[in-house]
């Protein structure tokens, strides 16, 4: 169901510790948000983690769960804070300091597409971003957390892969042609993975053939 925030693929039998999330794979812009846009229909799916989470179904055959956002990026980011809102395209918003995220017109409400194009004609009102995040927003992070607590308590620890998809023109390129990484993992510096963890997850794609970086 499209209008729904979020689809959950679940395994018949849990066997993995492990919870994917697509969170920027979202590919249902309803008729109203693309009237608001200046953009068109295939422009402003350039945020958009296109088909990720066909790339990622698999996952479930293995015994773990993969929830999938249905609503796209550019309407409403579950990758942000809910408080991540940008007094340039939000009416009656105060600013909330210095947040690149927001200065760069990617908050929890993007201004921009990720190409840095602008989404809208004017602002649109506090009400309606605060309608997409309780509408969106909340429903599927109370579902991730749920997943994660879940995972917990039947594996003893829980691990989240958050997928994405990158630019090529994003992607460091090699030496020589077609040398560039086809698997970028990310752990924030350290801060969102341990590092042991990291390790195994680099060494299973390099041993599978890929390059990693």
């Amino acid at each position: 169901m499209q209008d729904a925030p979020f689809t959950l693929f679940e395994p018949v039998h849990r066997s993995s510790c492990v919870v994917f999330a697509t969170p920027h794979s979202g590919r249902h812009y309803a008729p109203e948000f693309l009237a608001q846009s200046v953009l068109d229909s295939h422009a402003i799916r350039a945020s958009e983690d296109a088909f990720v989470d066909h790339l990622f179904e698999p996952a479930v055959q293995f015994g773990a769960p993969l929830l999938v956002a249905n609503a796209p990026r550019a309407y409403v980011d579950l990758n942000r804070a809910c408080d991540e809102l940008d007094p340039a395209v939000i009416e009656g918003v105060k600013s909330l300091g210095v947040n690149a995220r927001i200065a760069s017109g990617l908050g929890v409400v993007p201004r921009v597409v990720a190409i840095g194009t602008p989404i809208y004609r004017g602002k649109i009102s506090l009400k309606e971003a605060q309608e997409r995040i309780d509408r969106i927003w909340w429903p599927y992070h109370h579902k991730l957390t749920a997943l994660l607590d879940q995972t917990r308590v039947q594996f003893g620890q829980a691990i989240l892969i958050d997928c994405h998809s990158m630019p090529h023109s994003a992607v460091s390129r090699g030496p020589l042609e077609g040398t560039a990484p086809q698997i970028v993992l990310g752990d924030r510096f350290g801060a969102a993975a341990d590092e042991t963890l990291m390790a195994h997850i680099h060494g299973a794609f390099v041993e599978a053939g890929f390059r990693v970086a």
